[in-house]
């Protein structure tokens, strides 16, 4: 078994979310901190899709299997929630 952990790519899933009305004052500190937290240049969907199809089922696959870019932000992230 292997957990797929996607990163960001451009798909179609968001043209439909609706933006609030307004916002909530209280969330503005983590909202203006996610454009730097992580790399949001959206990854190769096909050779995303390609690769997990490749590992599909195989006895040597990971038990985690991160797709997509910023690797090393999700890596650096983990570590820094881990050490408090």
């Amino acid at each position: 078994m292997t957990i797929v952990e996607p990163g960001v790519f451009k798909t179609r899933l968001g043209e439909s979310a609706v933006q609030p009305p307004r916002t909530i004052d209280a969330y503005a500190p983590a909202a203006d901190q996610l454009p730097r937290l992580y790399d949001r240049t959206p990854g190769n969907l096909e050779g995303a899709a390609q690769t997990i199809v490749s590992i599909a089922g195989r006895p040597d696959a990971p038990l985690r299997f991160y797709v997509g870019n910023a690797l090393d932000d999700v890596r650096r992230h983990y570590h820094q929630r881990l050490d408090e």
